[in-house]
């Protein structure tokens, strides 16, 4: 029983213990000393009582809880909370694709022009879309060809939208109806009036600083619904409108990142006013960068780290973050300095990043990225955009299981162990700086059903290396942890007249090139096993034998059964190459 007091307990927000509180405290009255609250109408009253005073204390803690970034759950207070730091969470953003166009117009024209709006199609998983180019593209004419290198196609529509400023209305305000807007392409312009065409473009501005009452800008806010709001200046801090103004915006609307990976177009209509027999293009750079909305974490994340680095990139943490806010494809980066780099380059900052969806950004992606980083830069230092050295696992695993304990088919025990698998190499792995730990792995696929004895599970690490074929190179692959000695393979490829070639190394260092069983009088390269360096030297590969194949593909089998990743190196595995995993279960019955 509780104990007796004349004071009522606030320590609790729980009904039971509320309740309990005032009937404590009731029965230390003497009017209510004997009372059997449990058998009269006074115990509904404390119920009522009881309620009340817990849904008081759940709004205040929900409302508490809203003041304050890291605890936030509602969108409008972590965009508002994030605002006073002076963070505009990122819009929708579009795929961008890069097209080489080669046209023959009719005679020797001075140039031609590719208009603002000339529509590719697309089609990813039944679903089509539209990439368009944002602005007008002049072509010269250059000994009798036109082309354009990396023509710029965007997925989505343009739209336009007006509003006339009238001062007498109060808190007006100017809220792009469309939450589906790319701010990235939003175009801003102010008419005098009506009977006054004379246009004066805007810019958007992000903070206030250097800005005076004379300067034409506005500033961007999320506001309900993913939508977007102008906010125009006062004449102290930019220009203020002024009534019958005309506010004229045009912006792309897009689907996000649908698209991304797309890498088939055809054209719409005409191209610079040819039709399909005189032009032709080649894709040089699939869709990538599109986005959705910038999801609550990822505000929560950024914007005290944005406001750490203050506009201004002076160390590698600096550069990650202003990466992420500039980028919202990055599916994973990591950084370190050139004196960490292997070999050493001094005076220099390496960024290593991973797009969604893909392998590796184009090279032109990351020329325009470091481009865009120069901007933050407040010390001689260059940012180099690397790409992730993928270290991909082949993964041989022999199931034991007790035949009468399990209670699935065939078929979905191999679906659950294989699915485990992937499922630690999307969720612990496929990071930068993560150990792949041979007893937890394990472990998991003993758990993936509680008909499995134990496993027994051995793991082979591969390399890609991309190349053209038929001509000369030489390459270092970094698996940087140490191979076991004559472990290493490759896949068949043909050099010249000789087939069906592939690569050993003969337990002392040297990568041989065999035919089948037989060693050829060919050196491939060398091998450091202590720290999992391979050298190829100097060849030349003129096809791969397997179907499929464009790459060399270089397996060893690693010392220790726990692989690290060191810098840039992901630790990944390929769900679409079906050799990567084989799962083979044996019953037995105990």
């Amino acid at each position: 029983m509780a104990h007796k007091t004349n004071k009522i307990s606030v320590t609790e927000i729980d009904f039971d213990a509320l309740k309990d509180n005032l009937k404590t405290f009731l029965q230390s009255q003497s009017e209510f000393s004997d009372f059997d609250f449990e058998g009269s109408g006074m115990n509904i009253l404390l119920d009522q009582l009881a309620y009340n005073t817990h849904y008081i204390a759940l709004h205040a803690n929900l409302v508490g809880n809203e003041m304050f970034l890291d605890s936030a759950t509602l969108r409008e207070s972590v965009v508002s909370l994030a605002k006073q730091l002076n963070y505009t969470p990122k819009s929708k953003t579009a795929p961008n694709a890069k097209l080489d166009v080669t046209l023959t117009p009719i005679g020797t024209p001075p140039s031609v022009i590719i208009e603002a709006g000339t529509e590719f199609n697309t089609t990813k998983d039944g679903t089509t879309y539209t990439f368009s180019t944002l602005q007008d593209v002049t072509i010269l004419e250059d000994g009798g060809n036109y082309i354009a290198t990396g023509l710029d196609i965007y997925e989505g529509h343009f739209l336009n939208f007006n509003w006339t400023v009238d001062t007498s209305l109060s808190g007006q305000r100017f809220v792009i109806p469309n939450n589906s807007i790319d701010t990235s392409t939003l175009t801003v312009t102010v008419q005098n009036s009506s009977g006054d065409t004379t246009t004066f473009p805007f810019i958007r501005a992000t903070t206030i600083d250097s800005i005076d009452g004379d300067q034409r800008v506005y500033w961007l806010q999320e506001v309900e619904d993913n939508q977007f709001e102008l906010v125009f200046g006062n004449d102290v801090v930019g220009r203020a409108l002024l009534n019958g103004n005309i506010i004229n915006i045009s912006y792309l609307v897009t689907k996000g990142d649908a698209s991304n990976s797309a890498s088939t177009f055809v054209a719409t209509d005409t191209i610079a006013g040819l039709s399909s027999s005189n032009f032709s293009f080649t894709v040089s750079q699939v869709a990538s960068g599109g986005a959705d909305h910038e999801s609550i974490e990822s505000i929560k994340f950024l914007a005290p780290k944005l406001y750490q680095t203050q506009g201004r990139a002076v160390t590698i943490t600096d550069y990650q973050n202003i990466l992420l806010d500039i980028r919202q494809d990055i599916d994973i980066i990591t950084g370190w300095g050139g004196e960490e780099n292997d070999p050493p380059q001094f005076g220099q900052i390496f960024l290593a990043m991973k797009p969604i969806g893909l392998e590796k950004y184009s090279e032109a992606v990351k020329i325009d990225i470091q481009t865009e980083l120069q901007e933050f830069n407040i010390i001689p230092m260059q940012p180099i955009i690397v790409d992730p050295d993928l270290t991909y696992f082949n993964i041989t695993s022999s199931v034991h299981y007790n035949a009468i304990t399990l209670k699935d088919t065939i078929a979905q025990l191999q679906t659950q162990v294989e699915t485990t698998i992937k499922d630690y190499f999307s969720s612990t792995l496929s990071k930068f700086n993560e150990t792949f730990r041979f007893s937890v792995f394990g472990s998991l696929i003993d758990d993936s059903n509680q008909a499995i004895l134990n496993n027994d599970t051995s793991i082979v690490l591969e390399k890609r290396f991309l190349h053209e074929l038929g001509v000369a190179y030489t390459t270092v692959l970094n698996f940087n942890n140490a191979i076991e000695p004559g472990s290493l393979s490759s896949n068949p490829h043909t050099i010249g007249a000789l087939t069906n070639l592939t690569f050993d190394d003969d337990g002392n260092g040297t990568i041989r090139c065999l035919q089948g069983a037989t060693v050829l009088n060919l050196t491939a390269g060398t091998i450091d096993y202590n720290t999992g360096t391979v050298n190829i030297n100097n060849l030349t590969i003129d096809s791969f034998d397997n179907p499929g194949d464009d790459r060399l593909k270089i397996f060893v089998t690693p010392a220790s059964n726990d692989v690290t990743s060191l810098r840039d190196q992901v630790l990944a595995i390929d769900e679409d190459d079906s050799n990567s995993i084989s799962v083979s279960l044996i019953s037995e019955t105990i």
